[in-house]
């Protein structure tokens, strides 16, 4: 009974549209124009050398404590863009749309329009 109650009292997640599909999706005040989930899934690498190699957030020293960096996982893992990996947000096409991808906040992946 108590459950029920909390459930009516707390507000819905407001709703959003994606801004690559145009499918209604939760927002969140920190994210307001986040691409949805299922479009994150498809973003690729904007960097002409790694064009169309799907993007991911990983940890590239396996310590699960550093911070979450956008990476291909084609070839082992390599972070988006190459380099040292330090690199926190990478640039990503995502269904045409060019946009940034990113650790959220609280852990996660954020994808923007740039």
């Amino acid at each position: 009974m108590p459950e029920t109650f909390l459930r009516e009292i707390q507000p819905p997640p407001p709703k959003g549209t994606c801004p690559t599909c145009s499918v209604p999706a939760p927002t969140s005040p920190r994210y307001p124009i986040a691409v949805c989930g299922s479009c994150v899934k498809t973003a690729t690498c904007a960097l002409p050398e790694h064009a169309g190699r799907v993007v991911t957030i990983g940890d590239p020293s396996k310590s699960y404590t550093g911070p979450m960096i956008p990476g291909h996982e084609l070839d082992g893992w390599t972070p988006c863009g190459g380099g040292s990996g330090q690199r926190s947000a990478a640039f990503v096409v995502v269904r045409g749309v060019d946009c940034v991808m990113a650790e959220a906040h609280f852990g996660g992946t954020v994808v923007v329009p740039r």
